[in-house]
C-alpha cells in the first residue's frame, strides 16, 4: 500500500511554488503586453507543468493505491500535452504563427496517446511500462522540430538562440530519462520535475531580459526624441528671436547680425556669413559675419567661388572639404583657419535671389535635410529682412518727395519773389533728382536770351560767368 513520502512530496511543493509564481507573473505581463506572443505560450506551459508536479505530488502522499493511480494518470496525460506546448513556444520564440495543420496533427497525436493511455492498468498504471519506450522517438522528433524552427529564427539573436537550444537538450535528456526509468529499461533518479521549473525559469529570464532591453531601447528612443524635441524648441527659439529682429529693428545692418547669430548658435559653427548680390558689378559684398577670418566689406567675385555658384544658379551647395577642393576662391583662408565645409544657401525674394547664407565647420560635418530646412529659414529671413530694408528706403524717400514738393508749394503760394522761388526750385530738384547741378533759366523775349537765374548748389556761379544764351 503506497505509503506518505515527506522527503519526495517536499521538494515538488516548492517546485510547484515556483511554477504558480512564474506563471502569475507571466500572466500579468501578458495583460499589459498582448502583443508579446510568447508570454501566453509560457503561461500555459507553467499552468501544464503545474498540473504534472500535482501529479507527482499526490503520487508521493497517496494513502491508497487509487489515489496513487490517480495522481500517474494526471501526470502522464499532463506530460502529453507539453509536448504541444513545446512546438507552440518554439515558433513563438522565433515569432512565427504555429500553422494549423501542425496544430490539429499534434492535437490528434496527443489524442491517440491518451486514447492508449485509458486502455487500463497494462499500459496507464503507476509506472507506466508498455507505452513508454515508444515515446522516445516521437520526442526526439519533436525536438528536432522544435531545434530547427528555433535556429532558423531571425528574431533572436545568435547567443539567445543557442541558449533556447541548450534548454531544449537539457529538457530532452531529462525527458528521455524519466521515460527509460518509466518503461523500467533503465534504473536513475527523475528528474523530468526539475526539468520543468528550469525551463519554466529559463524562459521567465528570457522574457525578462527581452523586457530589459526592449525598455532599455525605448529609454535610448525617448532620449533621442528628447534631444530632437530640444534642438527643434532651440532652433524655433533662434527663429523668433531673428523674426523678432527683423520686425523691429530698423537698420538692416543690426538685422542682419542678429540672422548669422542665431544661426550660427543653432548650427553650432562660429562661421557663418551673410554675402548681398551686386548685379551690376558682378560681385557679392559680405554684409554680416559671425566668426571667421574675412571681414565685412570683402568683396568676392561670381564666377570663381562657392557663394557665387550659389547665387548664380539659386541652389544649395554643400562641399564636404573645402580646403582641397580646386573650385575654392577661399582655400587658402580656410586652411589657414581650419575650416572644413562648406554650406550655401540662397536668399530670394519673389524668385529673385539677393545674396547667400554660407555656414562653415573646423570639423567633417553632414547636414540633414531637417537641419537644411531650418537653415533655410533663417536665408529667407534674411531675404525678409533685405526687403523690409528696400521698403523702408522707398517709404523714405516717397515721404523725402513729397515733404520738399510740399515745402517747395510753400514757397511758391506765400512768395511773390521771383528769383526766391526759382532759387528753392533749384534746390528742390537737386535733392530730388539727386543731381549734382541744377540750373533753372528764364526766357527774356526782349532780349532773346535764356538768362540764368538760380543755380543749385548755390556756390557754382563763379563755374558759369555766362549767364545768358541765345534763343538761336
Amino acid at each position: 500500500m503506497p505509503t506518505f513520502n515527506p522527503s519526495a512530496a517536499t521538494p515538488l511543493l516548492l517546485l510547484m511554488g515556483v511554477v504558480a509564481s512564474v506563471g502569475v507573473h507571466q500572466l500579468f505581463l501578458w495583460v499589459g503586453r498582448r502583443r508579446e506572443t510568447l508570454h501566453p505560450w509560457v503561461v500555459t506551459w507553467c499552468a501544464t507543468s503545474l498540473v504534472v508536479l500535482a501529479g507527482h505530488y499526490l503520487q508521493a502522499v497517496a494513502a491508497t493505491p487509487a489515489g496513487a493511480g490517480l495522481g500517474a494518470r494526471l501526470a502522464w496525460i499532463s506530460s502529453l500535452s507539453l509536448i504541444t506546448v513545446m512546438v507552440g513556444l518554439s515558433h513563438a520564440l522565433a515569432d512565427r504563427a504555429l500553422p494549423r495543420p501542425l496544430l490539429a496533427g499534434l492535437g490528434g497525436a496527443n489524442l491517440a496517446l491518451l486514447a492508449l493511455a485509458g486502455l487500463g492498468e497494462g499500459v496507464g498504471a503507476l509506472e507506466p511500462g508498455p507505452l513508454m519506450p515508444a515515446l522516445v522517438p516521437f520526442l526526439l522528433a519533436v525536438f528536432a522540430y522544435c531545434a530547427v524552427t528555433v535556429w532558423r529564427s531571425r528574431a533572436l539573436a545568435i547567443g539567445e538562440r543557442r541558449a533556447v537550444l541548450g534548454g531544449f537538450v537539457v529538457y530532452l535528456v531529462f525527458a528521455i530519462n524519466d521515460v527509460l526509468h518509466a518503461a523500467r529499461v533503465i534504473q536513475s533518479v527523475r528528474l523530468f520535475a526539475y526539468a520543468f521549473v528550469a525551463v519554466a525559469a529559463g524562459l521567465h529570464y528570457f522574457l525578462v531580459a527581452r523586457f530589459n532591453r526592449v525598455s532599455a531601447d525605448l529609454e535610448g528612443a525617448v532620449a533621442d526624441q528628447t534631444r530632437a524635441l530640444e534642438t527643434r524648441q532651440e532652433a524655433l527659439a533662434a527663429l523668433l528671436r531673428a523674426e523678432r529682429a527683423v520686425m523691429t529693428e530698423v537698420d538692416l545692418k543690426s538685422m542682419l547680425e542678429v540672422i548669422v547669430t542665431e544661426a550660427s548658435r543653432i548650427a553650432g559653427t562660429p562661421y557663418v556669413k551673410v554675402l548681398l548680390l551686386d548685379e551690376e558689378r558682378g560681385v557679392l559684398k559680405i554684409a554680416a559675419v559671425a566668426g571667421g577670418v574675412v571681414p565685412v566689406g570683402t568683396e568676392l567675385p561670381l564666377g570663381n567661388s562657392y557663394s557665387g555658384t550659389v547665387a548664380t544658379t539659386g541652389e544649395v551647395l554643400f562641399s564636404p572639404d573645402t580646403q582641397n577642393d580646386p573650385k575654392n576662391f577661399l582655400a587658402a583662408l580656410d586652411r589657414a583657419a581650419g575650416v572644413v565645409t562648406y554650406l550655401g544657401l540662397p536668399i530670394k525674394a519673389k524668385g529673385r535671389v539677393l545674396g547667400v547664407l554660407t555656414l562653415n565647420t573646423e570639423k567633417p560635418r553632414d547636414f540633414g535635410e531637417e537641419e537644411i530646412a531650418y537653415l533655410t529659414s533663417f536665408a529667407d529671413l534674411a531675404a525678409l529682412a533685405l526687403e523690409h530694408a528696400r521698403l523702408r528706403e522707398d517709404l523714405e524717400d516717397r515721404l523725402y518727395r513729397t515733404d520738399t514738393l510740399a515745402a517747395l508749394n510753400r514757397v511758391i503760394t506765400s512768395s511773390l519773389d521771383l528769383d526766391r522761388i526759382l532759387d528753392q526750385i533749384a534746390r528742390a530738384a537737386t535733392r530730388l533728382m539727386n543731381a549734382d547741378l541744377v540750373i533753372v533759366f528764364t526766357v527774356n523775349d526782349a532780349r532773346q536770351v535764356l538768362e540764368a537765374r538760380a543755380v543749385s548748389p548755390s556756390g557754382q556761379w563763379q563755374d558759369y560767368p555766362a549767364r545768358a544764351m541765345g534763343l538761336d
